[in-house]
């Protein structure tokens, strides 16, 4: 459980940063992921509920601010992405592709 945690808190801090070059946050989820796994797989006689419910309770505050962090990602993006003037057109309604006028050059944008 302790090392799930670590993993959130991790991909929390990358998620915050976020930029260019950061670490990738998706393979501290996925070891997070991982190791809550293998703590509720694993057999355990009596679990100590003083030690336990703390780690509990900041794991799953810190997927609360992960989701909250993702949300808030793409929100911003799809308004990013509304206010963008958008390219010209490539490809007509019916699937051919669009010259660009004046030039008789076929124009692709990748």
């Amino acid at each position: 459980m302790e090392s799930a945690d670590e993993n959130l808190r991790r991909a929390i801090s990358q998620l915050v940063e976020m930029r260019v070059g950061a670490p990738d946050y998706t393979a501290a989820l996925n070891k997070a992921v991982e190791h809550l796994r293998s703590a509720v797989g694993t057999a355990v006689p009596e679990p100590d509920m003083d030690t336990l419910k703390p780690v509990l309770q900041r794991i799953r505050m810190g997927a609360a601010r992960v989701q909250a962090l993702l949300d808030s990602a793409a929100a911003f993006y799809c308004g990013w992405t509304s206010v963008v003037p958008a390219g010209p057109d490539t490809y007509a309604p019916d699937g051919n592709l669009l010259r660009e006028q004046g030039s008789g050059r076929m124009m692709l944008n990748a």
